[in-house]
């Protein structure tokens, strides 16, 4: 999925900065460049998210369920948010916060990605 951004200048080179770290796995970089960037951008749900991400692959998903919280409140429709959400819920053991979530979405939109995961659910 593809977002645009309207960045300042300044903004936009921090941006760039954090896709260049992404690229080489430095993920402290990652996280202080985001931190930047969502404390100028706080109501971005993309940011929240990506800030959230960050944080889950550096094995913070205690602090990354409040940022995927925070996209989904902002951009609810938006499957990726959700999904980042209920899978620090599940990975954190939040289980039933997490099917909620999966029901939340899928009560709005179909969703292949949960449908899967419903079935494995289920099957135990």
């Amino acid at each position: 999925m593809r977002f645009s951004l309207d960045l300042s200048a300044v903004d936009r080179e921090i941006w760039i900065q954090a896709q260049t770290a992404s690229k080489d796995d430095d993920l402290p970089r990652v996280e202080a460049l985001m931190a930047d960037l969502l404390s100028r951008h706080p109501t971005s749900a993309v940011f929240n998210a990506i800030y959230a991400n960050t944080l889950k692959l550096l094995n913070r998903a205690d602090d990354a369920v409040a940022y995927f919280a925070r996209a989904v409140s902002l951009d609810p429709d938006e499957e990726l948010f959700s999904l980042g959400l209920f899978h620090c819920l599940w990975r954190l053991g939040r289980k039933h916060e997490a099917l909620q979530e999966m029901r939340r979405f899928t009560s709005l939109h179909e969703s292949k990605e949960y449908a899967g995961m419903s079935d494995e659910i289920s099957r135990g």
